[in-house]
């Protein structure tokens, strides 16, 4: 098996009767990587001004037995604004290392934004509603992570309540939460 020292005696007789004796060592070792599993690229929005809290799971199996799985930004912790590259690592019994890679995209206040936009102008919506909320997002942009850009949320999360009667509930609903967790 790999990793263990095995011991033989080699005794051989010939006709004359000599018995000439050998010790042999030998070590098995182990070749196999192990496999490794990561997730696929993960993507989420900033609940915070600093990130988000980004939570994964990473595996590793191996045929001598894994001995530890690391990677370069935990699980759990929080993730920047912007992409991250993850590298982990398992490693195994006979000294054996993998490693494999991945990213989280974490999107900031500004993207989160612009993607309500495009899904408010996509809805659809009667006339007299869409450029209102629209302009309030866009209003937002413009302040920043100013105190002003959380009042213009403000204001955008009250025009979908007056607006109520003509955005379906499911949207409204979606959209009052999706402001509410922008992190201006």
């Amino acid at each position: 098996p790999a990793g263990c020292t095995t011991r033989w005696l080699w005794t051989a007789r010939d006709a004359w009767g000599n018995s000439p004796r050998a010790r042999v060592t030998s070590t098995g070792g182990d070749g196999e990587a192990q496999s490794l599993t990561v997730p696929a690229n993960l993507a989420g929005d900033a609940t915070k001004p600093n990130g988000a809290v980004v939570t994964y799971a990473v595996s590793a199996t191996d045929n001598v037995g894994v001995t530890s799985v690391t990677c370069d930004h935990p699980s759990g912790s929080v993730f920047p604004i912007g992409y991250t590259s993850i590298i982990c690592m398992a490693s195994d019994a006979a000294g054996n290392h993998t490693s494999k890679e991945f990213g989280v995209e974490v999107r900031g206040a500004s993207d989160q934004i612009e993607s309500l936009i495009v899904v408010v102008n996509a809805a659809g919506l009667p006339n007299g509603t869409t450029n209102p909320l629209v302009n309030q997002l866009r209003a937002t942009q413009r302040d920043g992570s100013s105190p002003q850009a959380c009042k213009k949320l403000d204001d955008f999360i009250h025009l979908v309540g007056v607006k109520d009667g003509s955005i379906p509930d499911a949207a409204s609903a979606d959209w009052t939460a999706g402001a509410q967790n922008i992190q201006a």
